[in-house]
């Protein structure tokens, strides 16, 4: 893909198991400067590629990303909400479904003010600090 000559604005992928970190960012440093979605839609019951926080780090190279999705990762740490409120300042939808979100997610407060949409569902693992972070974001 990185081959391509085209000024891509959208990634999806769909139950493709073997997109981890390294070829999301490479996906995005050649990407990046265009894009304004990113898509990785995993399926729950098959062993997947790792996808961690430390990924989130290579968005600083798409300054336009307006949606960003990724359902089912495992990998995510105490750095999600960070990386998210530092790199993803344009983001209006977020879609972290099926991912295990631990910690408090109020970075996203002041570092995405944009975002309109959340969607955590789909994973018992998400904790209530997490939500009560987000919860006094404006736009939610």
């Amino acid at each position: 893909m990185t081959k391509l000559k085209s000024k891509l604005k959208k990634i999806k992928f769909e139950f493709c198991g073997k997109i981890g970190d390294m070829c999301i960012q490479t996906l995005v440093q050649h990407f990046g400067p265009n894009l304004e979605e990113f898509s990785i839609i995993r399926n729950y019951f098959e062993k997947v590629a790792k996808i961690s926080d430390e990924s989130l780090k290579v968005f600083q190279h798409a300054p336009n990303l307006r949606k960003l999705e990724i359902v089912y990762s495992r990998k995510f740490d105490e750095n999600i909400a960070i990386y998210l409120s530092k790199y993803f300042t344009n983001l209006r939808i977020l879609n972290l479904s099926g991912c295990p979100i631990q910690v408090s997610l109020e970075p996203l407060n002041y570092g995405c003010p944009y975002l309109e949409e959340l969607n955590l569902s789909g994973d018992s693992w998400v904790k209530k600090v997490c939500l009560q972070g987000v919860a006094k974001h404006r736009n939610l």
